[in-house]
């Protein structure tokens, strides 16, 4: 959800419909089981699935974005002390 304040895509969707693909993008990320899912589904939360699919779409690849930019910044930083008190290698 967090993602969605840094992308102008966002401003004319309803906040219910980010909100609703970030629920759906993070259970996929935490491999939720899909007897979950259908109990989210079976609430009918979901008042415009077009959009809150376009949403998730988006989410998705902001997600794999930073991912990447994460990943890419580990790789350059070197490994971090393991307590605040440990000297950096």
């Amino acid at each position: 959800l967090e993602l969605s304040v840094c992308d102008g895509y966002f401003t004319d969707k309803q906040p219910s419909s980010i909100a609703y693909a970030s629920i759906l993008v993070a259970m996929e990320n935490l491999s939720t089981p899909a007897k979950t899912k259908q109990r989210l589904d079976s609430y009918q939360l979901d008042k415009s699935p077009d959009v809150t699919e376009l949403c998730a779409q988006r989410l998705r690849h902001m997600y794999t974005i930073a991912l990447e930019a994460q990943a890419e910044e580990d790789g350059r930083a070197g490994p971090s002390p393991t307590s605040i008190f440990q000297e950096p290698a």
